[in-house]
């Protein structure tokens, strides 16, 4: 009888607590049974398309008083400036500047300077932001990280990264092909060329699931790169401080802030409403490069893959194209996801993306034994997997799995995920 009369006290304990409690309160009652979340944002900015950062931030070394004294075209010459002794690396916030931008920015080794160091708290704060940001300076290229701890979350990782890398890439090409359509001056998949935001590789897709192994043995974190450089939500641990807080890096919107804020909110919904198993089936989707060359060479001939090999121009060197390129030559006719389609859906899918991998690979061929200098032939080629892309109709089978999985959402609803606060 005491150990019942114990049991019921608790509970109404517990009971009283939560109803007495004030909002913040309720929050860390929720947060017994839900995982809680935190946001990190990141913005690169170009200084020639954000002149407005010179009136907030002087270079590191340039007193205020200096810097005040220099016209906006003397500023400007002097950002822009690339030999090793003279180029800007660090910016920091004047005195004059509001407080609720970063302290610093630091300049990345493709040019841009990078506003980091922004932490929230809710999804709302993190909107907020991006919203504040963009006010101020228009748009730059933004990642969002949604972040937690492994101990709250006992679910698969690295499938949920394959299929959104799948997606991504995608959505980019599709995107870009109907805006290619309405005009034809706007080129589409321009990041096949892009050195870290191409499409996801096998070997990106193997260093996320070594990633997932570190975390799910309670390994000490490591900052693994070798699955992040990529136009996808990429897996990440080892940069969120001491402890076991990982993450999942937002990559593939940079200006397309809608998307992003879209993207935030679905990634916190899978995680709090313990739905990333749903994605296991993915993660061995990605295959290897040796395998792709071996079954191209086997269903198609010998010489299927020429004009991959006439890609190998000193020119396009430090674009991963190569690696990029094989993308488009998968074998998406046995991807997982055709396994969510009915077997009559599937079959007919199955027999479109043969043809349509024929046909690309005629199309390539062809345009590689033309005279083209290699921008040319690259606009060509962009144009040509884009078109791949949005007549295969991947992208539509992608999106009704990910909505039967959990549906997305306007991005101005009510967003109850619990947070950090």
């Amino acid at each position: 009888m005491q150990k019942r009369w114990t049991s019921v006290g608790l509970i109404l304990l517990l009971f009283s607590f939560w109803a007495s409690a004030d909002t913040h309160s309720c929050g860390s009652f929720y947060r017994l049974v839900k995982p809680v979340l935190s946001y990190g944002l990141e913005i690169e900015y170009t200084i020639d398309r954000t002149p407005r950062l010179l009136a907030d931030y002087r270079p590191h070394g340039t007193s205020e008083k200096k810097w005040a004294s220099l016209s906006s075209s003397e500023k400007m010459k002097m950002m822009l400036r690339d030999d090793t002794n003279g180029r800007v690396n660090t910016l920091v916030r004047l005195s004059t500047a509001p407080d609720w931008i970063p302290s610093e920015m630091d300049r990345e080794g493709h040019g841009t300077f990078e506003a980091t160091g922004m932490i929230f708290l809710s999804l709302e704060s993190l909107n907020a932001a991006v919203d504040k940001m963009e006010r101020r300076y228009g748009r730059g290229a933004a990642q969002v990280h949604v972040v937690f701890n492994r101990k709250e979350v006992k679910q698969p990782l690295s499938g949920f990264v394959s299929f959104s890398a799948d997606r991504a890439q995608l959505r980019n090409l599709v995107l870009g092909y109907q805006k290619y359509l309405k005009d034809p001056t706007k080129l589409p998949a321009a990041n096949i060329t892009h050195y870290v935001l191409g499409p996801m590789s096998s070997v990106g897709a193997k260093a996320t699931r070594e990633l997932e192994h570190q975390i799910v043995t309670g390994k000490k974190l490591k900052n693994l790169v070798a699955g992040k450089y990529f136009l996808s939500t990429v897996l990440r641990a080892g940069i969120y401080g001491q402890g076991d807080r990982i993450g999942y890096e937002l990559r593939q919107f940079n200006f397309d802030y809608e998307g992003l804020k879209n993207e935030a909110d679905y990634v916190s919904r899978l995680i709090a409403e313990d739905k990333l198993a749903k994605f296991k089936r993915f993660e061995d989707s990605i295959e290897a490069e040796f395998e792709i060359n071996a079954r191209i060479t086997e269903e198609h001939g010998r010489e299927a893959l020429a004009w991959l090999q006439r890609l190998d121009r000193p020119d396009l060197e430090k674009t991963n194209m190569e690696t990029h390129m094989l993308f488009f030559i998968r074998d998406w006719k046995n991807h997982p996801i055709l396994d969510t389609l009915r077997s009559g859906d599937r079959m007919r899918l199955r027999l479109r993306l043969i043809e349509l991998e024929a046909q690309l690979i005629h199309d390539l061929n062809q345009l590689s034994t033309q005279s083209l200098r290699t921008k040319e032939l690259v606009n060509q080629i962009r144009v040509r997997v884009a078109k791949w892309a949005y007549e295969s109709g991947l992208l539509e089978v992608f999106d009704s799995y990910e909505h039967s999985v959990l549906p997305r959402r306007p991005i101005n609803q009510s967003m109850a995920i619990p947070d950090a606060g």
